[in-house]
């Protein structure tokens, strides 16, 4: 087939995300079949919903501008650092992908736990599936650590790129435990007991208290080595984990929906 390059890469894009969505509908609906969806709700019934569902909207619209910023920033820092950046995407994709399922999991155990009025075994629960993610994620760094010369070396890029690509990824792997305890913390865990708000100022802190400033800060003034910048700026993480720490050791989250 004829080399389409950008082109090609945004059609296989366009075309593979069909399929995906195509897929997961026609598996849906082999699973459980035609469904009758029906809301009935009064006024506070809306209301309580709009209030639950809003925060979730506006923090992932002011999460994805940070990391256009972000982008923004690493644009401005030359092509190689840019070409070094990019070609990590792919294993930070799939490794958060592959450790992803812990939150959702944790989201739908402990959901269940709060519904049912379980709350100290909602708690210990939450507990487990962290130590859990935590042993987890420490196998995917080891590995990403191992493996990262073999990686970049895949690609037909200039040495420099390489190293670049290979410096992130230690990065990379030092901070997923940390990311991953957000995700199982603040996707899964605090978000079941629908204190959708509290993750919004959460992640609001993290992204624009922490991550957009060191990022703007250390790339266009210091202007510091990409890897520096991306591990630096990183350090939003680790702040959300320190506030979701205390926010999940107050139990202020344990919350059943009427």
């Amino acid at each position: 087939m004829p080399q389409l390059g950008v082109k090609g890469a945004a059609y296989a894009s366009v075309i593979s995300q069909m399929i995906g969505a195509i897929v997961i509908l026609i598996l849906f609906f082999k699973e459980y079949g035609r469904i009758n969806i029906s809301v009935r709700l009064d006024r506070n019934g809306y209301i309580q919903y709009v209030c639950m569902l809003a925060p979730v909207v506006i923090n992932e619209f002011m999460w994805s501008v940070g990391q256009s910023i972000n982008t923004f920033v690493y644009g401005h820092m030359g092509t190689e650092e840019l070409a070094g950046m990019s070609l990590t995407g792919s294993v930070q994709g799939l490794t958060i992908g592959a450790l992803s399922g812990l939150s959702q999991a944790a989201g739908i155990m402990i959901g269940k736990r709060l519904g049912e009025g379980e709350y100290d075994l909602a708690y210990k629960e939450s507990k487990k599936l962290c130590i859990y993610g935590f042993l987890g994620t420490i196998v995917f760094s080891i590995l990403v650590i191992v493996l990262r010369y073999p990686y970049v070396n895949i690609y037909n890029v200039s040495d420099e790129v390489h190293i670049i690509g290979a410096n992130i990824l230690i990065a990379f792997a030092i901070l997923m435990p940390v990311k991953v305890q957000n995700m199982i913390l603040g996707g899964g865990i605090i978000r079941s007991g629908g204190r959708t708000k509290y993750l919004m100022i959460i992640d609001m802190m993290g992204t624009w208290l922490v991550g957009v400033p060191l990022a703007l800060y250390t790339g266009l003034v210091l202007k510091l080595s990409i890897v520096w910048v991306y591990f630096i700026l990183s350090q939003e993480e680790v702040v959300r984990f320190i506030i979701s720490i205390f926010m999940f050791r107050s139990k202020k989250w344990m919350n059943t929906l009427d």
